[in-house]
């Protein structure tokens, strides 16, 4: 009896200590990062955001944790993200200097923000111990590329491309470093050196079709297009590149063509669709606009570019009816849909309900004060009130964001 009282004593200390253990911080840490690792790769970077913040409370210093989310806030593409990336990134190399990839990514956001000189000191910090990193090479050549000492920069994409001749991406990059000294002979002989490694790559067709067309043979751009093209003919960017040529030398019809081609061998896809739309837009054509945006999103209802288009299309048709059925829709979702939201205030302004699309767009800046249409359109809705001081600082600062 004793004997099995004692071994009834064992097994609940044994499973108290093994509760405890899971319920432990480094449990629960391990638990986290890879619940986080799992929500990247399936491409769930808000999922992921939350589990690596989780990962870094449980331990500040957990060096992959800060690097793993600077990663997925990248990956969320914005710029409070890329703000966010950068802080993470800088906790990284405070806690492990020795993180090669935190520290080149970080060199990448300096050359973003124009800092050419702060990029160099986190590429230096590799290249420091690593002399022949590829990567730190292009990068450091970039950043004196940025400060038009192009020779230095020429010289370290030339010792890239040492260091990894099979990378394309390098000689094009070298390329467009003697593009900027207007050194166009030699620009064009690092492509054609490319070609022989690759004669594949569609890269750097592209890019001999782009030196092409700076120098006026439309023609031969034309070919290099169409070559990227037929190596490639599944590849949705080698159609946009073609037709965009085509709308650059005003060859409507052929745009129009590549576009209807590429919605014929992509019948699920709504992208061609959205692009024949724009380039209705741009040629006046109304009514094949609207079918072609209206056609983007049955394809795909979870389309948020596609439904905007259309909501867009609609707005500035003068369409408001079509374009608050659509925007309700979105509204009843999610009634803190930032595009909702903009898009109804615009139907507020286009209805001359001057003061409550002011007010909705004012509360909308504060939750996106980088939004450089919201404060386009605010400016005109104070220019309508005839408050034109207000219009011109609100126009002002849409310019500032967007200067395009």
């Amino acid at each position: 009896m004793r004997a099995r009282n004692a071994l009834g004593i064992l097994v609940v200390c044994v499973l108290s200590i093994a509760g405890c253990n899971q319920s432990s911080p480094e449990a629960q840490k391990a638990k986290h990062l890879e619940r986080g690792l799992s929500y990247y790769d399936k491409a769930k970077y808000p999922e992921a955001v939350i589990e690596f913040k989780n990962v870094i409370q449980l331990d500040p210093k957990n060096a992959d944790g800060h690097y793993r989310l600077a990663l997925s806030y990248l990956k969320l593409n914005t710029l409070n993200d890329w703000q966010a990336a950068f802080a993470e990134l800088t906790k990284v190399v405070e806690i492990d200097p020795g993180n090669r990839d935190a520290q080149l990514r970080l060199a990448e956001l300096y050359l973003l923000a124009r800092q050419p000189d702060k990029a160099r000191e986190h590429v230096d910090v590799v290249l420091t111990s690593t002399p022949q990193d590829s990567e730190g090479l292009v990068l450091r050549g970039k950043s004196h590329i940025n400060e038009k000492d192009y020779e230095e920069g020429i010289r370290d994409l030339n010792k890239a491309i040492e260091a990894n001749p099979t990378n394309i991406r390098i000689y094009i990059d070298l390329a467009l470093a003697y593009t900027r000294k207007k050194d166009m002979s030699a620009a064009e002989a690092t492509i054609r050196k490319a070609l022989t490694v690759d004669p594949r790559s569609t890269d750097a067709h592209l890019a001999l079709g782009d030196l092409r067309m700076m120098a006026g043979k439309n023609d031969e751009a034309e070919a290099e297009y169409k070559r990227a093209l037929e190596i490639s003919p599944e590849n949705t960017a080698l159609h946009v590149k073609l037709a965009g040529f085509y709308q650059l030398t005003q060859k409507w019809d052929q745009a129009e063509g590549v576009f209807l081609r590429l919605a014929e061998a992509k019948p699920k896809d709504e992208i061609p669709h959205l692009y024949l739309g724009q380039l209705y837009t741009y040629l006046s054509q109304i009514d094949k606009a609207g079918a072609s945006f209206q056609k983007a999103a049955s394809l795909n209802p979870d389309s948020m570019i596609a439904r905007d288009r259309l909501i867009e299309h609609d707005l500035d048709t003068g369409k408001l009816d079509d374009a608050s059925q659509l925007v309700q829709k979105v509204l009843e979702k999610n009634k803190k849909d930032r595009s909702g939201r903009f898009y109804d205030a615009r139907l507020q302004l286009a209805r001359g309900k001057l003061d409550d699309a002011i007010q909705s767009l004012q509360v909308l800046l504060k939750d996106e004060p980088q939004w450089a249409a919201a404060h386009h359109y605010l400016g005109l809705a104070f220019a309508d009130k005839n408050d034109l001081a207000r219009a011109r600082q609100e126009l002002t600062e849409a310019v500032k964001l967007a200067p395009g």
